[in-house]
């Protein structure tokens, strides 16, 4: 095998042997010498507190703490129901699990938004997932694996109500049109659509009904994931 020539390396400026100038030295210099300086400036002006200002602050100008934590109907119900976690107050009475329910519930209609919601938060929440609102998709429901904190939502659920008798489906139908246009917004976000297809009972059977456990097994949940067709990714 032949031997490898050794590589020569130069410089194209060479360096002074006796060390290296710098010509910046002076003003470096002259800019540390600032720096070390104690330059204290005095600023006087007047602090003055606006008419709207004064009731957030105490007697001694401390701002007093005004964030409170605001909870969905679906979350009180379900840290009072599932988990008893809390105690609800109304007027300084607490209020039982039937008096809560009676009133995030007045209606008692078997098809009521509440109760429809809460059904569908129940079911997610107790398969471990962390459920927040999806008003700002167009949704009903958000699903995250941990929490806003840690993901971002990987489904978003819209909740369809599907009776016994076919002409009330017929009338809360919803066109392609209106479908592909909510997915397009979700997939923009890149979240899945779940249309949450929710078995409504009889309005007899919720009347009959005696607890919030029998309530609650009236009801039955379909799933679709619906995704949009494209003709170039989706080929057979």
């Amino acid at each position: 095998m032949s031997k490898r020539t050794p590589l020569n390396v130069r410089y194209r400026h060479a360096l002074p042997k006796k060390g290296i100038v710098d010509p910046f030295l002076e003003e470096r210099l002259k800019l540390k010498e600032l720096r070390d300086k104690d330059i204290s400036v005095k600023l006087e002006r007047e602090t003055y507190i606006r008419e709207e200002d004064s009731e957030i602050l105490d007697d001694n100008g401390h701002l007093i703490n005004i964030e409170t934590l605001q909870l969905q109907p679906s979350e009180v119900f379900f840290l009072h129901f599932a988990l008893q976690a809390t105690d609800v107050y109304q007027n300084s009475i607490k209020l039982s699990t039937s008096d809560l329910l009676s009133t995030l519930w007045p209606s008692r209609l078997a098809d009521d938004k509440f109760i429809l919601n809460y059904i569908v938060y129940h079911h997610y929440r107790s398969l471990g997932w962390c459920v927040r609102s999806g008003i700002k998709f167009g949704t009903d429901w958000l699903l995250y694996k941990r929490g806003p904190p840690f993901h971002h939502a990987e489904f978003t659920l819209l909740i369809l109500p599907n009776y016994k008798d076919d002409v009330k489906n017929s009338n809360i139908a919803k066109d392609y049109v209106w479908l592909s246009s909510l997915n397009r917004v979700v997939s923009s976000v890149r979240k899945n659509l779940v249309l949450v297809f929710l078995d409504v009972p009889d309005q007899s059977a919720i009347d009959d009904a005696k607890s919030v456990s029998e309530i609650l097994n009236l009801y039955k949940i379909h799933e679709v994931l619906y995704r949009r067709w494209i003709p170039n990714k989706n080929r057979d």
